[in-house]
């Protein structure tokens, strides 16, 4: 599908259920984009339009072929559950500008195998990363202040050094990480 170089909104569920759709070309006026827009679909890379400026939940969640995110630097906030279960999603690039990262968001992204936070980021969010298996390598900002419960459980994280701005970590940030080998805590 083509959509106009005039459209500023997609609204809640557009394209939920579309699972022939496996492209799509998200123009640059594009500013908003509702939740469970790419439900169900066959979309296997998504770059969002530079203009954006909040990703909502569930917007991709369960995409299985989903292999690619790009988020531009317009982007301020990832919504809960964003893309969640996209257990085909190997590759997220997270621009500048992002500073929350929303509950679930990544929560079962199985492929993932490092990923790589943009220096503006201030809060991850409750289970951000849980399940994600494939997990063994993320780096944390100094920008970082809040980190969620669970937000690492079930990953194969094997180092994890707490950014220097890091003011509380959550309950079960870090538990059941079974590979887990050395832990560095800011002052």
């Amino acid at each position: 599908i083509t959509l106009p170089s005039t459209l500023k909104t997609l609204g809640t569920n557009v394209f939920n259920g579309c699972t022939g759709l496996t492209s799509i070309t998200l123009p640059a006026s594009l500013t908003s984009v509702g939740n469970s827009t790419f439900v169900n679909t066959g979309i296997t890379e998504v770059t969002f339009a530079e203009g954006t400026t909040a990703i909502a939940g569930n917007v991709c969640a369960g995409i299985t072929g989903l292999t690619k995110v790009t988020i531009p630097n317009t982007v301020t906030s990832i919504g809960t559950y964003a893309f969640q279960n996209c257990t085909s999603l190997a590759e997220i690039d997270l621009n500048e500008g992002l500073t929350s990262i929303g509950n679930y968001a990544f929560n079962k992204c199985t492929a993932l195998t490092s990923v790589e936070l943009p220096s503006t980021l201030k809060t991850l969010g409750t289970n951000v990363f849980n399940g994600c298996t494939g997990l063994t390598s993320i780096t944390l900002p100094a920008s970082l202040t809040s980190i969620g419960s669970s937000t690492f459980v079930n990953t194969g994280i094997t180092e994890v050094t707490f950014a220097e701005g890091t003011t509380a970590i959550a309950n079960n940030a870090c538990s059941g990480l079974t590979g887990l080998t050395k832990v560095t805590i800011p002052n």
